[in-house]
């Protein structure tokens, strides 16, 4: 009987190569990937280290508006609003998402500021001296403000200003930056979520 030889088990010089630049091309796309990553993450920061959290105002403002007082009988809701400002009643965080306290406030841009001006609501008139309003800056860098109102009729247009003794169904907020700056915000579209209390 004659013993057959095997063929002597191991990779080509060819199939090294292979293997070499298939893991080169991975080894180069990871690098590229954690590269993108990173750039990403610091563009993120850095715009909003220069455009303050637009995320967190975006909240405020929806919960602001969504929280409105619509009035309770026979006292009407005391939303008023033009196209540069408004004004209402709602409840305001004290503490983030936590206990919420009434307060008057007002929307409104003042030398490149949007300012949320507010003082805690007094349903009748006491003795004493009237709380003070509060100024918080909510954003920088801000040109104008721009607010629009709808009523709950289906056939209604957009209105520039709101003085009825209801609310309206839904308040546009479109925040305009300087053109220079780059900024876009798309209007946020809220919607009064409480309703009025009636005899």
């Amino acid at each position: 009987m004659q013993r057959r030889t095997s063929v002597e088990a191991g990779f080509t010089l060819l199939e090294v190569l292979v293997a070499v630049f298939v893991l080169g091309v991975v080894l180069v796309l990871l690098t590229q990937g954690v590269r993108f990553g990173l750039q990403a993450a610091q563009l993120q920061a850095a715009v909003r280290d220069r455009h303050g959290d637009i995320e967190v105002v975006d909240h405020a403002l929806r919960r602001m508006v969504a929280l409105a007082d619509p009035g309770f009988f026979p006292e009407p809701a005391t939303l008023r609003g033009t196209a540069q400002t408004v004004s209402f009643t709602t409840e305001l965080p004290i503490y983030g998402d936590g206990p919420t306290q009434r307060a008057d406030v007002t929307l409104s841009v003042n030398a490149g500021r949007l300012l949320l001006r507010w003082t805690p609501h007094r349903h009748v008139e006491l003795f004493g001296a009237t709380p003070a309003w509060q100024e918080t800056v909510m954003l920088d860098g801000v040109e104008r403000i721009e607010l629009a109102y709808r009523a709950s009729d289906r056939n209604s247009a957009w209105s520039g200003a709101w003085s009825a003794d209801k609310l309206p169904a839904l308040i546009r907020i479109s925040i305009v930056f300087p053109d220079a700056s780059g900024r876009r915000w798309p209007p946020l579209l809220v919607a009064p979520v409480r309703e009025a209390l009636e005899e």
